[in-house]
């Protein structure tokens, strides 16, 4: 078994923005190649709560994804979460057999969170989100 790494906190999009995306920094980098010392984890588990904002129209869903790049496109194959939508009242509770991502050159990967419409379209702003994000590390990746 690798090491796990727990991320626990609460991402607020601001007033003005129905997404934010969070950077997770998961491994150190090897200062004589700059490549990470532990580039392949596992994503074992992610709670999320939503709370919604109270600018423009609220969102009636909300949506989190986690990708390998900084800025990755939705549905692209550098994404390798998607909770598929859930109620702005209901809460994110998916325990996972071990999704595999990859971090990027400094050893980070990246978490998205958005209020969403029915038609996974985002509105409103200045929604909260508080998460938790458990990964475990590949050994000898």
């Amino acid at each position: 078994m690798g090491a796990y790494r727990r991320f626990d906190s609460t991402a607020s999009t601001g007033g003005s923005a129905a997404t934010v995306d969070v950077t997770l920094q998961l491994s150190n980098v090897d200062l004589l190649t700059s490549k990470p010392l532990n580039p392949m984890w596992l994503i074992r588990a992610v709670y999320v709560k939503c709370t919604r904002g109270g600018g423009g129209t609220p969102p009636t869903h909300y949506e989190v994804l986690i990708g390998e790049t900084s800025g990755w496109t939705t549905d692209a194959q550098d994404q390798r979460y998607d909770n598929v939508e859930t109620a702005h009242t209901d809460l994110v509770t998916d325990v996972l057999d071990g999704v595999p991502i990859k971090t990027d050159a400094n050893g980070r990967v990246y978490v998205r969170f958005t209020g969403t419409d029915s038609s996974r379209s985002a509105t409103g702003t200045g929604h909260s989100f508080e998460y938790t994000i458990d990964l475990e590390s590949v050994p000898g990746s």
